[in-house]
């Protein structure tokens, strides 16, 4: 993946970027995904369901 397809991802995914770097990071960005973030229970929907089983997910990627 080139990096312009990987900064696209992560803006899809819901990753935040800062413009510069200097800018500030919004207070709800500023711990994630860290494990003793504020907002640990906040979720704001549970993951989509898939059409494939996880197991069967994982065995089409043994190469990683």
């Amino acid at each position: 993946m080139t990096r312009t397809e990987i900064n696209k991802l992560l803006a899809t995914l819901g990753f935040y970027k800062k413009e510069n770097p200097e800018d500030q990071v919004p207070e709800e960005f500023r711990f994630a995904p860290a494990k003793d973030s504020p907002f640990e229970g906040q979720s704001t929907s549970p993951p989509p369901k898939t059409d494939t089983d996880q197991s069967e997910a994982d065995s089409q990627h043994t190469d990683l």
